[in-house]
């Protein structure tokens, strides 16, 4: 057991618990940078802690009434296809490319993590008005 790793897992769950900010967005750059992992496999090994993690989160939300189960089933009708269809994808590039198509997905993971915090800088500066709904 390599004790950066679980120092890394401790860190991001602290990260997340104070701030909401989701775990992906951390564990998996932590991974790939620090942690020298592959991108296939930073990015499977935080699929996996997420789904964990989540699981008792959302349980936890869904006692106390925080969750409109409606919105839920809609999102889950979009998420769940395109997850199974992303790792299918996935597999089927790294059987044809090999290592060869992890600087592409590493350059995918870091163009998806720039748009989200695009997106939450412009929110912030650009949309008080949402902020305050909230």
């Amino acid at each position: 057991m390599d004790p950066l790793i679980v120092l890394f897992g401790l860190g991001v769950g602290i990260l997340v618990g104070l701030t909401g900010i989701g775990g992906g967005s951390l564990m998996t750059p932590l991974l790939l940078l620090a942690g020298g992992y592959s991108p296939v496999v930073a990015i499977g090994t935080d699929l996996a802690y997420g789904a964990v993690t989540k699981t008792v989160g959302g349980w936890r939300h869904l006692r106390a009434g925080h969750v409109d189960l409606r919105l839920s089933w809609w999102l889950a009708a979009g998420s769940v296809p395109g997850s199974i269809i992303g790792v299918v994808v996935l597999s089927r590039l790294h059987e044809t490319y090999g290592e060869d198509f992890d600087p592409y997905l590493l350059a995918f993971v870091a163009s998806a993590l720039m748009l989200a915090a695009g997106a939450t800088l412009y929110r912030s500066l650009f949309r008080p008005d949402m902020h305050r709904r909230e």
